[in-house]
């Protein structure tokens, strides 16, 4: 057997909670219970972990992730976890951006986990190893529909990833990303050849790839991270009140994700930037017997 056909292919899948990336990891694998996959919101992945597949996959590895969490400390856990995991495997030749089929829009936790991607990988053509597999594309969708939606997603998602990437690089070049489309569950019984086909393909692409590894540079005198990503986010809370008189408050909150240049990264936690009071919102009965009075 040559060196090409033994070669091991290392992808890793990012996305956010609830997007099936641990569905698609088993099905890319062809080893139904590689990873724990669970139906409920809560996130069933919690630490970052590989595997290799079986059969005709056996040289395939999958890194499979946890999403961002609010949490700074196990944020630092899952980024480190996960750069080390690509560190002892010398390295991974493709990404996989895990998107929703349904979604119509690039969450903020999903952009900022791509910008520290970016960071890590910085010294490399980042880009050429990045595509997108659309889950939750179930085998049932008739083709014509599909090949609609394909042309939608792709005029709706592709200025968002350009803009993107112009943001963190200023680069306006145009970059082309390899989409699929994927049913990692289907229905027993149900003809699934249109996702096999497109794993087939994706294999293809990941395997064609050269290998970029986490780069290990010291700078003496200079800058202390290669990068810093602010992440921004609000949050409402009810500020005491009564029934009739509640005072909702909406906080700006912001943290730093700082990536070093040996590859660690680190979560500042969590500050308020500016926050702003709405006085005197009134419940519901209280508007309309306003209103009544007014009438009258």
């Amino acid at each position: 057997m040559s060196s090409e056909n033994t070669k091991e292919t290392k992808i890793l899948l990012v996305g956010n909670t609830g997007d099936g990336k641990s569905s698609l990891g088993n099905f890319i694998l062809n080893k139904k219970n590689a990873f724990k996959v669970s139906h409920s919101p809560n996130p069933e992945t919690k630490t970052t972990n590989g595997t290799n597949g079986e059969g005709d996959r056996s040289n395939i590895f999958v890194i499979d992730t946890p999403n961002l969490s609010d949490s700074s400390k196990m944020n630092e856990k899952f980024l480190n976890d996960m750069v080390n995991s690509i560190k002892n495997r010398k390295g991974i030749q493709a990404i996989i951006v895990v998107i929703n089929y349904n979604d119509v829009m690039l969450s903020n936790d999903l952009k900022t986990l791509i910008e520290i991607m970016c960071n890590i990988f910085s010294f490399y053509e980042f880009w050429e190893h990045v595509c997108i597999v659309w889950t939750k594309c179930y085998c049932y969708i008739p083709q014509k529909e599909l090949e609609t939606h394909k042309q939608s997603k792709e005029k709706s998602y592709y200025p968002q990833l350009m803009n993107l990437i112009k943001e963190m690089t200023g680069d306006e070049e145009s970059i082309e990303f390899p989409m699929y489309y994927v049913d990692s569950q289907p229905f027993e019984g149900k003809d699934n050849t249109r996702s096999e086909n497109e794993i087939e393909e994706l294999l293809k692409w990941a395997r064609g790839l050269d290998r970029i590894n986490v780069e290990k540079i010291l700078r003496r005198g200079g800058p202390e991270y290669k990068a810093i990503i602010t992440e921004e986010k609000s949050r409402r809370e009810e500020l005491g009140g009564n029934e009739t008189n509640r005072v909702p408050q909406v906080k700006a909150m912001r943290r730093e994700i700082r990536i070093g240049y040996s590859g660690k990264i680190i979560c500042s936690e969590w500050k308020e930037i500016c926050d702003k009071t709405e006085v005197g919102i009134k419940t519901k009965q209280e508007t309309q017997k306003l209103y009544q009075c007014i009438v009258m």
